[in-house]
């Protein structure tokens, strides 16, 4: 009898311990979610009004990172910071050697890949790619340059298959048509999109 209320108290704390410990963390990935959108949001409003993703922000995002890391995993959380981030943007240069992407667009990603992993910003850049095609497409149906675009990209696939060579693509070109966007507004989509389907929880 004394040994079964025992038995039953050490659940009930035990029970108690754990649902505590798994609160902890779920407040934990609902602060790194707030943290880092709050950075992305920063990074989108300075790229709206300068037209350019600031270094700073980028520096900010990388230290709290760092520290979130730190927090989670002790000393070797900066290794996998920096795994993360040199891990994306590895694997997302070619698009900036392209020039498909600027710098500061693989620099977003590549923070975000500190923060959650390499699997994570690329799931993300994929999203942000599906909702930068969109908003492209809109925007150039309501400017009416469709037509441009389309022949520019036949032209830039031409010439890319008659040297036998990818090139890099003809930004300025795009920019005159108005087929360029302010990606970072995209990969903020593409990272509440992605926190949400993940595992984060």
């Amino acid at each position: 009898m004394i040994d079964n209320l025992f038995h039953k108290y050490y659940d009930y704390i035990q029970e108690k311990e754990n649902n505590y410990i798994d609160f902890t963390k779920r407040g934990g990935h609902i602060l790194k979610c707030v943290l880092i959108s709050l950075i992305l949001v920063s990074i989108v409003a300075n790229d709206f009004y300068n037209g350019k993703v600031s270094n700073w922000l980028i520096l900010i995002g990388m230290i709290l990172g760092i520290a979130v890391r730190m927090q989670e995993q002790g000393a070797y959380g900066m290794l996998v910071f920096v795994g993360g981030f040199v891990g994306t943007a590895c694997c997302l240069f070619l698009f900036f050697l392209l020039k498909m992407f600027g710098a500061g667009d693989i620099k977003v990603l590549a923070v975000l890949g500190g923060w959650y992993g390499i699997s994570f910003s690329i799931t993300c850049f994929v999203y942000s790619i599906f909702i930068g095609g969109a908003v492209a497409l809109l925007s150039m149906i309501r400017s009416k340059t469709v037509k441009i675009r389309v022949q520019s990209l036949y032209q830039y696939v031409t010439d890319c298959v008659a040297v036998g060579k990818v090139q890099a693509y003809p930004m300025e070109k795009a920019k005159e048509s108005g087929g360029t966007i302010h990606f970072t507004l995209e990969i903020l989509i593409g990272f509440l999109l992605t926190f949400h389907h993940g595992t984060m929880f």
